[in-house]
């Protein structure tokens, strides 16, 4: 079998503007693990997930959002007598995320202030005000992309790509109905 001009029938084309055009790297979901320890004791085990792409200090930034779920045989923590919605918590504590065993970051603190969304659950975050705080203490500069943007970056990659495939399907129809027209016909071994 001959490899020769076949290969540029629009099917083929076609098919390789697909591949072209939604072609990404493959990312898959992380779990990502927050432990809050005071005094030497884990206070707080929580979770969260992200696409495994964002950096060190993005990732921070997700504290200030609840987790999706945390160990509740793990976390302890006590809301403020004067506000039920928030816990402030005093000693040796050690803020920490990891990927698995790979840390992404820590902190060493003394206070750490917690908020909660309602009485009922134990599914702490961070104030923004303390998410900057602690990443400060972390070493962890501005984040490269806030999660929201990595959402957006993502929607319009696919806009672009189905952009891209609309415009190669209709250069391989139009070069397809001139060759027929001309009548010029290729012959395939």
């Amino acid at each position: 079998m001959r490899i020769g001009p076949h290969l540029f029938r629009p099917a083929t084309l076609w098919v390789l503007g697909i591949l072209v055009c939604f072609a990404q790297p493959a990312s898959a979901a992380r779990l990502l693990d927050v432990f809050v320890e005071l005094d030497g004791n884990v206070v707080v085990h929580a979770f969260y997930d992200d696409g495994g792409r964002a950096d060190a200090a993005t990732v921070w930034r997700y504290l200030e959002d609840p987790p999706i779920m945390v160990d509740d045989d793990v976390t302890a923590v006590q809301a403020d007598p004067t506000d039920s919605l928030r816990a402030t918590l005093r000693g040796e504590l050690l803020l920490t995320i990891q990927h698995k065993t790979r840390v992404i970051a820590q902190a060493r603190l003394f206070t750490l202030t917690l908020r909660r969304a309602d009485e009922q659950t134990q599914k702490w975050s961070l104030p923004e005000a303390e998410v900057e705080r602690t990443a400060r203490a972390a070493g962890l500069g501005p984040p490269s992309m806030s999660p929201g943007n990595v959402v957006w970056f993502h929607g319009l990659s696919a806009i672009v790509g189905l952009f891209l495939l609309v415009l190669v399907g209709g250069l391989v129809a139009v070069a397809f109905l001139v060759r027929r027209r001309s009548g010029v016909r290729m012959k395939c071994d």
